[in-house]
């Protein structure tokens, strides 16, 4: 199972809201990316909002920037879903087929799926760190 199926998009998303308050081996002398481009998935990849900078941001900005990310990490999570259910069709089909699935195929939904989730996990974090200087810069 790809690494990106944990936990932590569960946490990143359970942060941002406290804090608004409210491989496999290759034969030498071949490349991989003729295949692995070729490959397509029919999940439309979420885009990362930008984060403002919470020293200087309103609370009006801070409070649409905790809903974009909110958005963004619920927009990840079924990305993340629609690319192992295409793996999963993929690899049914060709189970149907009495054929082998091409390893390549799960190289770029794991390499899809990962790159998600690390900025899924960044965009989160800098959400975070924004509201913390918001915080900072405007105490009650």
């Amino acid at each position: 199972m790809p690494r990106f199926t944990s936990k932590a998009s569960f946490l990143v998303l359970a942060l941002v809201l406290a804090s608004c308050g409210p491989a496999g081996n290759q034969p030498s002398g071949t490349s991989s990316s003729s295949t692995e481009n070729a490959v397509t998935f029919p999940c439309p990849e979420p885009v990362a909002p930008g984060v403002p900078d919470g020293k200087v941001s309103t609370a009006p900005q801070m409070s649409q920037a905790a809903k974009d990310v909110t958005a963004f990490i619920a927009s990840s999570d079924s990305y993340q879903k629609c690319l192992l259910d295409d793996f999963d069709l993929r690899q049914n089909a060709a189970a149907g087929k009495q054929e082998t699935l091409d390893p390549s195929i799960y190289r770029v939904l794991e390499q899809k799926g990962d790159a998600n989730q690390k900025e899924k996990e960044r965009v989160g974090l800098a959400y975070n760190k924004a509201a913390a200087d918001f915080r900072a810069a405007h105490p009650r």
